[in-house]
């Protein structure tokens, strides 16, 4: 899927552009009917403070879908090429492994999170503790774990695990842990 925006907000121009994409192939007659994926997410940023405005604005964030099950980081000036494999050990279980990694499109943009204000800044302190500056393009890489048992045709359960591991970027400009996301979720479907 891709997006372009244009038009004008005050004085300046508008030009922001998004893409996601994914391809992958199932193994249908290997045991497990392994599937394996490469994708490409990414959002336009800022190439210089101020003027046109060039950062994707992704109006109705919806992250986890494609950017991470954590929700950490948004479709606004961020490219995050992933891989992963799901596969289904029996037939009622499918297992998920899926790994992202994170860089700025611009430098000169910051980073910004799922729900689309700016969290750090490479040139100027927006948040508590945001310390330094930055030019480094890495954000950070993360994995997600998902198990899925589909119980009967109503009902699925699902739990999920994810590992945020910090980059350059995010550790030059602030605190930077490590960041750990659980889930449990079931859905009933009439």
């Amino acid at each position: 899927e891709g997006a372009y925006q244009f038009g004008r907000v005050g004085s300046a121009n508008v030009n922001a552009y998004m893409f996601g994409g994914q391809f992958g192939y199932t193994f249908g007659d290997a045991w497990s009917s392994p599937r394996l994926f490469a994708g490409l997410e990414m959002g336009s940023g800022d190439s210089s403070p101020g003027g046109d405005v060039q950062t994707f604005n992704q109006i109705f964030p919806l992250g986890h879908a494609w950017l991470g099950h954590a929700d950490i980081i948004g479709r606004q000036n961020i490219i995050a090429p992933n891989l992963g494999v799901k596969f289904k050990p029996i037939k009622k279980l499918t297992i998920g492994l899926n790994g992202l990694y994170f860089v700025r499109a611009s430098t000169s943009d910051g980073l910004y999170g799922v729900g689309g204000g700016i969290t750090r800044s490479g040139s100027l302190p927006l948040v508590a503790g945001q310390t330094g500056l930055s030019s480094a393009r890495t954000v950070g890489q993360e994995i997600d774990l998902t198990l899925t048992y589909q119980f009967d045709r109503h009902t699925t359960v699902e739990f999920g695990y994810s590992h945020f591991f910090p980059g350059d970027f995010i550790k030059e400009t602030g605190p930077a842990p490590d960041v750990d996301f659980l889930y449990l979720q079931v859905q009933y479907t009439f």
